[in-house]
């Protein structure tokens, strides 16, 4: 069993990059300048729950060269423990991708380039486990066992030996279109469904890889009826704000308005916010002090209202912001 006092609230394991985007209503095919972002989303979701006051640890594979030091700087900077991370030496690279973040009708589009990544060739002998005994919850997404053999089987390690040292799992499913197919994605993910406490998903993911669609409690009852009772499943709805299961009792939370465009790592936010709450960390402790009836759902919310304001994609904020939001004038919650 993982002792009370461990040295972490959460782990991730999964592959962060760097994003290059042009400025604002820029095209890729015209940008002579880009900014860039660290960016991955296990990596994200860790960075926003360690600023929302939760103890963070993440691993994974960088090249040992200045962009992998930019990764692992970056992160460092959020308290985001690092020094599990397995530095590749030789040849190796840092996945990057490209992104336009256009608004609607045009939307965001994003292009990879992330093949023979230090990730995707990690060496699953490389990464000790033993650190999960020392861990609360180890967070995990559908992204990581899509990018490689080794990246899958470090994935597959980690979960198994989380099960074996008696901590929990939190398991977002994250499906990637661009990386593998929906069946193909079902299959990978199954076992990390199963195994989770806690399970995130869209509500689109949830009809492209299992064909589960309707009213969000339905979809609910159907996630839990396939990978099991007894844990808590969570469904983002886009604007219409996030739905859960939790000990077989429903609940749902509207969205906050937000003026804020930008889009990507929200969902990362969204998760941040709501491990800290389910971790019950202080941050989320501090916020109910003020706000008694704050549940796990709406402080997500609140943090991914907060994060559309933000550059980047990391939720650069903190509990005052989150009660600011939620005792805001605009807030539907009160």
């Amino acid at each position: 069993m993982v002792p009370e006092q461990a040295a972490y609230d959460v782990l991730g394991f999964g592959e962060t990059m760097l994003r290059f985007s042009p400025p604002a209503g820029g095209r890729l095919e015209d940008a002579r300048t880009f900014e860039s972002y660290v960016a991955g989303t296990e990596s994200n979701t860790l960075a926003g729950a360690s600023r929302l006051g939760l103890r963070c640890a993440w691993t994974s594979a960088l090249p040992d060269n200045a962009l992998g030091r930019r990764v692992a700087g970056e992160l460092q900077r959020y308290a985001v423990d690092t020094h599990t991370v397995v530095w590749a030496k030789g040849p190796s690279r840092l996945g990057v991708f490209y992104a336009e973040e256009s608004p609607a009708p045009a939307g965001p589009r994003v292009h990879y380039d992330r093949a023979g990544s230090a990730l995707a060739l990690l060496d699953a002998d490389a990464v000790d486990p033993s650190v999960l005994e020392m861990t609360r919850v180890l967070h995990l997404t559908g992204i990581t066992p899509a990018l490689g053999p080794g990246a899958r089987e470090t994935f597959q390690r980690l979960l198994h030996k989380a099960q074996d040292v008696g901590m929990e799992v939190s398991f977002d499913v994250n499906y990637r279109a661009q990386l593998w197919e929906a069946a193909e994605a079902a299959t990978g993910i199954e076992e990390a469904c199963r195994a989770a406490s806690l399970l995130i998903c869209t509500r689109d993911d949830a009809a492209t890889l299992w064909g589960f669609t309707g009213n969000a409690k339905s979809v609910l009852r159907r996630i839990e009826e396939r990978f099991g009772a007894g844990k808590t499943i969570v469904m983002t709805l886009g604007g219409e704000g996030a739905a859960e299961l939790r000990e077989g009792e429903y609940d749902e939370a509207p969205t906050f308005p937000s003026e804020g465009k930008v889009r990507f790592g929200s969902g990362d936010a969204f998760a941040a916010g709501y491990l800290c709450a389910y971790l019950e960390g202080s941050g989320y402790k501090q916020v109910q002090e003020d706000e008694p009836g704050v549940t796990p759902l709406l402080f997500g919310n609140a943090v991914a209202a907060l994060k559309r304001c933000i550059a980047g994609d990391i939720a650069n904020v903190t509990p005052g912001e989150v009660l600011g939001v939620l005792q805001s004038g605009e807030s539907r919650f009160r």
